[in-house]
């Protein structure tokens, strides 16, 4: 009779843990909080903010630059960011074209397409580029954990 009870407490222990992580989880919810960061993350990046900047970064995060070395950690990063941002660099525009979030609710991908100026005292260009992005949840809070970025020539 023990045996029983425990076996149907067990039961029923599952059945409410898996219907918690399926309420937890949703995914169109997710992609609204990814798309709200990027936009935040491209605001923090025209006003050349690199502390902030770093915020939306993992900090074993890995970037991959167009025509760099691949990035490891925020102090990595933060020299390339700030090289970047040492330019005449205007506001950036663009910004994702598709999320794909994770059933489980904590990883994600993004892609999309960004337009950032340069005002250089000879020429104005705009550099057009490609990118994605693999979020992960860490403590609750979407990170960038690997961020390739690519120029469309």
């Amino acid at each position: 009779m023990l045996n029983v009870r425990i076996a149907a407490i067990f039961f029923l222990l599952g059945i409410f843990s898996c219907q918690q992580s399926a309420q937890q989880a949703n995914p169109e919810e997710e992609e609204q909080q990814i798309r709200k960061l990027t936009q935040q993350w491209l605001e923090v990046e025209s006003n050349k903010d690199l502390d902030s900047s770093l915020t939306f970064i993992a900090e074993e995060g890995v970037y991959l630059p167009n025509d760099w070395p691949t990035l490891h950690g925020h102090q990595e990063i933060s020299k390339f960011l700030q090289a970047a941002f040492d330019l005449p660099m205007g506001k950036i525009s663009g910004g994702t074209e598709k999320i794909e979030v994770s059933a489980s609710g904590d990883m994600a991908y993004e892609f999309g397409r960004t337009e950032v100026p340069f005002h250089f005292p000879d020429r104005d260009t705009v550099f057009k580029t490609h990118y994605i992005v693999v979020w992960k949840k860490i403590n609750g809070h979407w990170k960038a954990v690997a961020t390739s970025v690519g120029n469309t020539r």
